[in-house]
């Protein structure tokens, strides 16, 4: 028996405007109790009253269909949850993947019954086999009620629920976006530094004989293996290089090698240096 189709987790608090059970009728109101829930019949929300001991004594359509339409785990009928149940013990003895957050209802409830809350609030998933949909459930002491009273209000927040994964998407979206352009205005500078560091050694005599000799080196790359050369520098692995660039890792270590041989370098900290001492990082 899931939480979901006991109910026991299908109870919304929200607080930007829906229904709040702050100010529900006194003993000297209930009297006009029978008027009232007609009204609250008309709303969406799944709304309960359960007594001292947990026994539901009231409910509106909205909590009754809800329990009747949403079957077991299993497709079988789901258990009676209206008038005459006792709520607590369905929570209590709530079985399958919501069990967790059906005692933790029980718990919640049982703490306002006992006054050492003022009201209790749950958020939790209750999908169903076709939908995704999520709840929150806020547990609120009836004033004046003697023996103590607690309504139970159900409130559908499904689409803030998906709204908010929305924005979380989005924001992950633009952080990989601005990640991107932070990488690839890297990867440009790096490039455009290395083709000024090529044209300054073909029209410029450097004044020290070994720097020439780099500098007349690395006009030895091809455009491919100067984009090796400055992947590798920077610290990237064959195969981050190969995926960025559309190429096979074994090419990338072909270029690699290209590179090492025209720069008569050994090691990736030999290329390091090269490209350092040369101007080019």
């Amino acid at each position: 028996m899931s939480v979901c189709q006991t109910r026991t987790t299908c109870v919304i608090f929200h607080q930007y405007g829906y229904l709040t059970m702050a100010n529900w009728p006194s003993s000297s109101q209930r009297k006009n109790i029978d008027s009232a829930w007609p009204i609250l019949d008309a709303l969406d929300l799944h709304i309960a009253v359960v007594d001292r001991g947990g026994v539901i004594i009231h409910t509106n359509s909205a909590w009754d269909d809800f329990a009747r339409e949403n079957p077991l785990e299993d497709g079988s009928a789901p258990p009676r949850v209206g008038v005459g149940v006792n709520y607590l013990s369905i929570c209590h003895a709530a079985e399958g993947t919501s069990a967790e957050s059906a005692l933790a209802a029980y718990r919640g409830i049982q703490e306002v019954l006992d006054g050492k809350k003022r009201q209790f609030i749950l958020e939790y998933p209750c999908h169903s086999p076709t939908e995704q949909r999520w709840f929150v459930m806020k547990v609120t002491p009836l004033k004046g009620a003697r023996p103590k009273q607690v309504a139970i209000v159900h409130t559908n927040v499904t689409a803030l629920k998906l709204a908010e994964f929305e924005v979380h998407h989005k924001a992950e979206e633009l952080t990989q976006t601005l990640e991107n352009l932070e990488r690839f205005a890297g990867q440009l500078k790096s490039a455009l530094t290395l083709k000024r560091s090529v044209r300054s050694a073909e029209q410029q005599p450097a004044p020290r004989k070994n720097r020439v000799e780099e500098a007349e080196r690395l006009k030895l790359l091809s455009e491919r293996e100067q984009e090796v050369l400055l992947a590798l520098v920077r610290g990237e692995r064959n195969a981050d290089i190969a995926r960025r660039l559309s190429l096979s890792t074994k090419s990338v270590s072909t270029y690699r090698s290209r590179v090492m041989e025209k720069l008569n370098v050994k090691t990736t900290a030999e290329l390091v240096t090269f490209v350092t001492r040369i101007g080019v990082l």
